[in-house]
Formats: C-alpha cells, structure tokens, sequence
C-alpha cells in the first residue's frame, strides 16, 4: 500500500472463507475511520489501459489507477477487533463481489482505497498484483 497511515490492505481467512480486507491498527483512544470504499475499474465498461514502465516511474501506482468515469465503487462493513497482543484494529472486509471484479483485473492496475473519518478522508492506492500473489499464496497446498 502506498499509504500515510499504517495499514494492511489483503486476503484474510476467517471461518475457512477468504475475504478481501483492510486492517487499521488503532492506538489506544483512537477513534476508528467511519468508513472504506473500494474503486477498481469496472471491467463491463472499460478495458485495461497499457500502464507503461515510465507511467509507473513518474506517477507511481497512480498511473494505474482507475478512471472516475469508468469505476465501480464497492462499500466495506466495519468492525472494530481485539488482538491478541492487546489493543483493537479496524476491519473493513468488502463484498465478495468486490474479490472477484478485483481478481479479473490486470495485475498492473491500481485500486484506490478512500478512507472516511469524520470530515477528513485519506486515499490509498494498492497494485491488483500484489493482492493476486496474496490469494495465490492462501490457496496453495498446504497452506
């Protein structure tokens, strides 16, 4: 994640079920982000643009971000977790829908992560490779 705040954007097992989440540690007294929404381009109306090796260099993982005319956006569920080391997390695990659009896209893309809290909101931008590499790792044998 290219992030300013400390988080984990991935896949989870919980239950036997994978799911695609967001995990924010919370230090003690913090108020959690009201709120995550996940945008990716939306596959039925666009195709993948070329994301170029000096695209990347110069804007980043910005470069591969989705266009606002052609995204879908996919909200999250909220729930805030305790952890075994003490202390909470915030967990946004978004709609299976959300994992699989996610899985049909290029690896090369970006997806933007845009995080509400109160008045302010952060945008993080995560490459889908990284994510395809995570669930190809829970899913192998043994694992």
């Amino acid at each position: 994640i290219d992030a300013p705040i400390a988080a984990t954007f991935g896949v989870r097992t919980r239950n036997g079920v994978q799911e695609l989440a967001l995990i924010i540690p919370l230090a003690r007294d913090q108020a959690a982000p009201a709120s995550a929404r996940l945008l990716m381009r939306d596959g039925a109306r666009a195709h993948a643009q070329e994301v170029s090796l000096p695209q990347r260099m110069a804007y980043g993982l910005a470069a591969g971000a989705p266009a606002p005319n052609v995204a879908i956006a996919f909200p999250s569920t909220r729930t805030i977790e305790r952890i075994p080391r003490g202390g909470t997390q915030a967990a946004f695990v978004f709609p299976q829908t959300a994992f699989r659009a996610l899985m049909e896209l290029d690896p090369r893309e970006s997806v933007e992560l845009r995080i509400v809290n109160g008045r302010t909101g952060q945008t993080l931008l995560v490459e889908v490779g990284d994510i395809a590499v995570a669930r190809a790792f829970l899913t192998m044998p043994g694992s």
